[in-house]
């Protein structure tokens, strides 16, 4: 009898590990269906529709959504984000571009990839991925959401604004790390950025200044053009937003929470 029953409860052992074996895939598969798969019957989908405007008042305090969650991923860490969203672009030479690699967000998908694989093979540092949704799906991305470079997946919860650089506005509120390289998909890390981080300890913010290389000569020299000043003396310089620091400090939330209700209520307006 003993025997049989330790047969028995051999057997339910076994069938209650299917159970919940089967029951963490369904929770993994739904999950993954929200974040790269969702609805596309032409009405917004659940995820879609989960999607808010509103800020806590406390900072930090907005609660984040893991797709994909790791012990390395918390507030006292320091750690490199890269952000991929699912935004149309008003640049015609970018959309040409895009256009021959299949479309934008499966351009940024291939990008992100060799930039996180690249990121993994210089630090040991954590590596984030914020990710709005994508319709429809883009199966190229699944790999690095999933893939071993990648600690922590976090899906956006806050709706984004139409234009430039409203995913840098939205993704810095919703960061695991208390301190961020935040970084867009097509920017492969060179080296460890360990000495960065040091560097930019006492301060809530860093920037990336453009070159001039970049700017049309007429901006540099025309009197009045958007960066010189009189006698083409350059007196504004452009940032670059898809590569910066910042902290998890009041002032910091402060920024990039008058950022983002700005932008929700400019499109509002």
């Amino acid at each position: 009898m003993a025997g049989l029953h330790r047969s028995s409860w051999r057997r339910a052992v076994r069938v209650a590990a299917c159970v919940l074996g089967l029951c963490a895939l369904a929770v993994h598969l739904t999950t993954h269906a929200l974040l790269v798969n969702p609805e596309t019957s032409g009405a917004p989908s659940r995820a879609l529709a989960s999607l808010s405007s509103s800020l806590p008042t406390k900072p930090w305090g907005l609660d984040l959504e893991y797709v994909r969650s790791s012990p390395r991923c918390h507030d006292r860490a320091r750690g490199i984000m890269y952000m991929i969203g699912d935004q149309p672009t008003g640049h015609s030479s970018y959309k040409k571009r895009f256009d021959l690699q299949g479309g934008r967000n499966r351009f940024y998908a291939a990008e992100l990839a060799r930039a996180v694989h690249t990121a993994r093979a210089r630090t040991s540092l954590p590596i984030a991925i914020f990710a709005h949704l994508f319709d429809p799906p883009i199966p190229e991305l699944n790999a690095t959401l999933f893939g071993a470079d990648v600690d922590c997946v976090v899906r956006g919860r806050l709706r984004l604004a139409r234009g430039q650089c409203s995913e840098q506005v939205v993704a810095p509120l919703q960061s695991p790390f208390g301190e961020t390289l935040l970084l867009d998909a097509d920017t492969e890390v060179c080296a460890d950025p360990g000495d960065a981080f040091e560097a930019m300890r006492a301060h809530d913010l860093g920037l990336v200044l453009e070159n001039d290389a970049g700017i049309a000569t007429k901006h540099l020299s025309q009197p009045g053009g958007v960066y010189a000043g009189e006698a083409g003396v350059r007196v504004l310089h452009e940032y670059n937003a898809g590569a910066f620091y910042f902290r998890r400090t009041e002032a910091a939330w402060a920024f990039f929470a008058r950022a983002y209700t700005t932008q929700v209520a400019r499109e509002a307006s």
